[in-house]
């Protein structure tokens, strides 16, 4: 995994954690022993998620959660709602064959898990664990097609965060996850596509990161960031006139973007480019001097 240090360790560079409203108390906490049931708090987004996010963190930090003993509460925008799978739940699902998952899928499908300062304060009072990312702006079904290209919900910017962490611990595929769910709140998220495009980079799925990438483009619109990491796809699967017209296309907004695009210049010096350089140098540094782009591997 020491390509990690690659492209993703520059993701986390330039694109740091975005802090948000309340960060002392919204954070994930989860206690690594409890007697009896385990409760929890979320808050910040869709409830499942949420929910399955606690169970991927709970076992990277190689704690045990049995979801048949776990109570989840929330504020659903009016109140405070607690759900648990009863005994008989359980019974039925275990005849079934069907995993306990499952029956938290249909429960908290559709719920929205929203932030409650006073409720979160009393979660921490009472020892809860807790899955808040933030306190979110509400937006409405209608409002949603109104926003523009690129754009990034703070529910999303909270779900790249997470995958962003998820990168510092060299688990990626569950940064895959969080990169998703990010997209899936936020579909308009350039920022979002592109992490997801350099994470499936990272574990060798080229084609898929390529697919994502052409996604972005379509759904989220056009960006530098994105236009590199497509490029860098390109290049992994060797497909080298692609990665060169992707690359055109991430160089010529420098216009449009000078100050974003500068934050990217480094990372077209890094070794993600290399065999590109090898097998079409002249047209890579031609590419560079056109644009009038600095690249030690050019001189």
């Amino acid at each position: 995994m020491k390509k990690i240090v690659g492209i993703l360790a520059i993701l986390a560079l330039l694109f740091p954690a975005i802090s948000v409203a309340q960060e002392n108390l919204c954070q994930v906490k989860i206690s690594a022993s409890t007697k009896g049931k385990r409760n929890v708090f979320l808050a910040g987004g869709e409830a499942y998620i949420l929910f399955e996010s606690y169970i991927t963190q709970a076992r990277a930090n190689n704690i045990r959660v049995d979801p048949t003993t776990v109570v989840v509460h929330l504020w659903d925008g009016g109140r405070l709602v607690s759900y648990e799978v009863g005994f008989m739940e359980r019974m039925n699902q275990a005849l079934a064959g069907r995993a306990i998952m499952d029956i938290w899928k249909r429960k908290l499908a559709n719920v929205k898990a929203q932030y409650n300062e006073q409720e979160l304060r009393k979660a921490h009072e009472l020892g809860w664990d807790i899955v808040c990312l933030g306190e979110t702006k509400q937006v409405k079904m209608g409002e949603m097609k109104q926003l523009s290209l690129g754009t990034c919900s703070s529910e999303a910017k909270n779900h790249i965060n997470a995958g962003l962490s998820f990168i510092n611990t060299k688990q990626v595929d569950n940064a895959i996850k969080e990169f998703e769910y990010a997209i899936k709140v936020s579909p308009t998220c350039t920022t979002a596509y592109a992490n997801l495009v350099s994470a499936h980079v990272v574990k060798g799925n080229y084609n898929l990161a390529i697919e994502k990438f052409n996604e972005g483009l379509k759904k989220a619109g056009e960006d530098p960031f994105l236009y590199i990491t497509g490029a860098v796809a390109y290049t992994k699967s060797k497909q080298y006139d692609m990665a060169l017209q992707t690359l055109e296309k991430a160089v010529s907004m420098k216009q449009k973007d000078e100050k974003r695009f500068s934050e990217l210049v480094p990372f077209l010096e890094s070794k993600e480019f290399d065999p590109l350089i090898q097998a079409r140098r002249k047209d890579f540094c031609e590419l560079m001097v056109k644009h009038y782009i600095p690249n030690r591997k050019c001189r």
